[in-house]
């Protein structure tokens, strides 16, 4: 494996663990934390308590995780370029063909996102209500087909990756 592709499968599975060993406390305060699993320091399954009322074994990934694999699959398609039409596409198909799952699998504010693009608000409009900062967790695969040294050019990717579901400055920011 070379140098490059090495550095993309690091991302990746750090990606895939962290998203795993975070699910069970996902939403929660630090004192909620605390109370119901002490320290986490393995992979655990979702409990009683998840706030997004999941049912997940321990080292299930998230959508965080499914997201920034059709990101890199929107990069692949772009054949180095970020097209937010053509991630938009690959979010709605998987949304499509895991429709038993998915009501868990979305957060807030793309769920809500896609459904004012189903109700025909423009995309460059459809994001701009979110609640969360749920563009980070899907970032990373922008770095890799960004120039460190043109922070203008991933700034622009970010935006492009951001404007369907979370168009907003939070959002961006923290991506």
């Amino acid at each position: 494996m070379q140098e490059r592709e090495k550095r993309i499968f690091g991302m990746l599975a750090g990606c895939a663990l962290g998203d795993a060993m975070g699910m069970p406390s996902e939403g929660m305060d630090a004192k909620t934390i605390r109370t119901t699993f002490g320290t986490i320091r393995r992979f655990l399954p979702s409990c009683e308590k998840d706030v997004l009322g999941r049912s997940f074994k321990a080292g299930q990934v998230t959508d965080d995780t499914i997201n920034t694999l059709l990101v890199c699959d929107a990069v692949i398609a772009g054949q180095g370029s970020f097209d937010p039409f053509v991630y938009l596409s690959l979010l709605q198909t998987w949304i499509c063909e895991n429709r038993g799952q998915s009501q868990y699998m979305i957060g807030p504010s793309t769920k809500q996102a896609l459904q004012a693009i189903a109700d025909g608000i423009p995309l460059e409009e459809a994001g701009r209500n979110g609640t969360t900062n749920g563009a980070a967790m899907k970032a990373a695969p922008l770095g890799i087909i960004s120039d460190y040294k043109r922070l203008d050019q991933l700034i622009d990717h970010v935006s492009l990756l951001c404007l369907p579901t979370h168009h907003t400055p939070v959002a961006i920011a923290g991506a």
